[in-house]
C-alpha cells in the first residue's frame, strides 16, 4: 500500500470517527434529556453499527448473503446522508449555545434538560424529513433539456436528438425497477443516438449479472447507436473488461480512448476515465492524438466523464463535450463543493466553440437521496449549421 494511500486512509477514518462520536454523544445527552432508558452497553454498540454500517456491508461484499448484505448496505447509505445532516444541525445549536453564554440572548430554559430534548427530536424530525423527501427525489429523476448549436453541418439533416446519462451507479441500491424506468425514459425521448457517459455500475459487477440487467439495457433503441466510457467505479469494481463484454451483447460500444464515425455523420471520442491509469499502470491517450487525422469537417463530440482539463476539447476542435461524476454535489451543501473543484460543475457552458454539458447523474452514489439536486436524463438536441447553396 503506498504511503500517500495510507495517510488519506488515517486521515479519513480519524474525521469519520471523531464526526461520529460528536453525533453519538450528543445523541446520549438527548436520551437522557428526554427520559429514555437506555444503557450505554446497549447504546453504544447499537450506534457504532449503524455509524459503520456501510463501510461493514463493503468489507462484506461478495462474502455474506443478500439478505444481510442489503439491509447492512441500505442502512449504511441512509446514515452517510443523515450524519451530514446531523452533524450539521448540530453545529449550529452548539455555535448558539456558545453564543448564548457570551450574549445571553437565549431565554432561561435553553440551559436544561428541556432545551437538550426540544432540539433533539428537532434534529431527528428533520433529518428523517430529509432522507424522505431526498429519497423521494432520487426516485423521480427528470429530462434537462438543452440546445447546441455548431458550426458545422449534419449530412442530410438540420438535428439530432442527443439523449445523455451519466452516474446511473447500478448495483443493489439502484437496480431493477430504476433501470427499467430508465430505459422507458430514454426510449420514449426517441433519441438517435444515446450516451453513457461512465459510472453505469456502482462498483460491484455481481449484482448486474445476477439481475440481468444487460438485458434490460439492451432494450434502448437509437439509429445511430448507444455508445459508453467507463468511470471511475467501473474501475473500482475491477471488471471493467467483463462489463464491457456485457455491454457488448446489449448492443452498447464501450470506447475507451477510441473514436467512431456514428451513421456517417459525426465522430464520437470516447476518452479512457482519468482514474484508469491508476489501476491499469498504462496511461491514457491525449484528446489531441485521440482525434488526429479526422475529418475536420464533420462534428465532433467527446465523452469524458470526469469534467476535468476541459481545454484538452477546446484544443481539439471539439464542437461538444458530455460528462458526468460530480453528481452537482448529491447532497447540500455538496454543490458549493463541486462548483469550486469543476470549471463547470453541471449544466450547459460554451468556452470558445466547444459546447460543454455536464449531467448532475441519474442515479445515486452511497445515500440514495438527493438533497438540493436532482436525477435527470438529458435531452440535447445538436442543431446543425445550415447547408449552403446546392447542398441538401
Amino acid at each position: 500500500m503506498r504511503t500517500g494511500f495510507r495517510l488519506f486512509l488515517i486521515i479519513f477514518f480519524s474525521v469519520y470517527g471523531l464526526v461520529n462520536l460528536y453525533i453519538g454523544l450528543h445523541g446520549r445527552h438527548f436520551l437522557r434529556a428526554a427520559g429514555i432508558a437506555l444503557s450505554p452497553r446497549v447504546y453504544w454498540p447499537l450506534f457504532w453499527l449503524t455509524a459503520l454500517s456501510y463501510i461493514l456491508s463493503r468489507l462484506l461484499n461478495g462474502h455474506a448473503p443478500d439478505i444481510l448484505y442489503r439491509p447492512l448496505h441500505l442502512l449504511g447509505a441512509c446514515w452517510l446522508a443523515a450524519m451530514v445532516y446531523f452533524l450539521l444541525f448540530l453545529l449550529a445549536v452548539d455555535a448558539m449555545r456558545l453564543a448564548h453564554r457570551i450574549l445571553g440572548f437565549l431565554p432561561p430554559w435553553t440551559s436544561g434538560s428541556r432545551f437538550i430534548s426540544f432540539f433533539g427530536a428537532a434534529a431527528i424530525l428533520t433529518v428523517a424529513l430529509l432522507l424522505l423527501l431526498g429519497s423521494r427525489a432520487a426516485r423521480n429523476p427528470g429530462v434537462t433539456r438543452y440546445e447546441v448549436s455548431i458550426e458545422k453541418e449534419l449530412p442530410g439533416r438540420e438535428d439530432l436528438r442527443i439523449v445523455l446519462v451519466s452516474d446511473v451507479h447500478l448495483g443493489s441500491l439502484v437496480n431493477g425497477g430504476m433501470l427499467n424506468r430508465l430505459v422507458e425514459g430514454i426510449n420514449g425521448l426517441a433519441p438517435d443516438l444515446v450516451l453513457l457517459a461512465g459510472d453505469i455500475l456502482d462498483e460491484d459487477l455481481g449484482f448486474f449479472v445476477k439481475q440481468g440487467m444487460d438485458a434490460d439495457l439492451g432494450r434502448i433503441r437509437a439509429p445511430l447507436g448507444v455508445y459508453a466510457v467507463p468511470g471511475n467505479h467501473e474501475y473500482l469494481g475491477g471488471g471493467l473488461e467483463e462489463f464491457s463484454l456485457h455491454l457488448e451483447s446489449a448492443g452498447i460500444r464501450m470506447l475507451r480512448d477510441q473514436v467512431v464515425l456514428a451513421g456517417g455523420l459525426l465522430y464520437i471520442a470516447g476518452r479512457d476515465d482519468r482514474s484508469g491509469p491508476r489501476f491499469t499502470g498504462g496511461s491514457r491517450l491525449s484528446l489531441a492524438s485521440l482525434t488526429m487525422g479526422l475529418n475536420p469537417d464533420l462534428p465532433l463530440i467527446v465523452m469524458d466523464h470526469q469534467p476535468a482539463d476541459l481545454w484538452e476539447a477546446r484544443a481539439a476542435g471539439a464542437d461538444l463535450q458530455v460528462s458526468g461524476h460530480t453528481h452537482r454535489g448529491q447532497l447540500w451543501p455538496g454543490n458549493l463543493i463541486t462548483r469550486r473543484v469543476y470549471e463547470i460543475d453541471y449544466g450547459l457552458q460554451k468556452k470558445g466553440g466547444t459546447s460543454f454539458v455536464v449531467s448532475s447523474g441519474y442515479g445515486t452514489w452511497g445515500p440514495p437521496v438527493r438533497i438540493g439536486t436532482r436525477s435527470e436524463i438529458v435531452l440535447i438536441r445538436l442543431v446543425g449549421r445550415p447547408a449552403g447553396p446546392g447542398k441538401t
